[in-house]
């Protein structure tokens, strides 16, 4: 009976443009990929066309891919405490670190204009990255 009712439905996944029920994963996977692959390359282009010292393209490229040692990297590892050595209770993560924190919030009040930071400062980490490399971003 058990098995009877878990095997009674199946579930059929159709990847767009062919009926075809039976497909391999790199068919699924290249699938599901595929839309944000343009994006992806859009924005390691920007990056790596900086005109700016290689060191400051690896920076940008680790705060692209989620990849600075902040200190909640460090906690998921058991290497101490989440929260930011400079303003305390909140957790030290990318964005916090290079946007969020109060003293880096400081710095960028004073340079972006007041009828943009609210935009600005509710960005997620990938759109605030985006924004920033694109060409037409006007916050300075």
């Amino acid at each position: 009976m058990i098995a009877e009712l878990c095997f009674k439905f199946f579930d059929e996944f159709f990847i767009e443009g062919t009926s075809e029920t039976w497909y391999s994963v790199k068919d699924v996977y290249t699938e599901l990929v595929r839309v944000d692959d343009a994006v992806e390359v859009v924005r390691w282009k920007r990056i790596w066309k900086l005109q700016v010292q290689q060191r400051v393209k690896s920076f940008v490229c680790l705060l692209a891919h989620g990849r600075m040692w902040t200190n909640f990297q460090r906690s998921i590892r058991g290497l101490g405490s989440a929260a930011c050595d400079i303003c305390g209770g909140v957790a030290e993560t990318d964005i916090h670190l290079i946007r969020d924190c109060t003293k880096a919030m400081e710095v960028w009040c004073q340079h972006v204009p007041p009828l943009l930071q609210q935009v600005f400062f509710s960005l997620n980490l990938e759109d605030w990255v985006d924004a920033n490399l694109s060409v037409d971003s006007k916050w300075i």
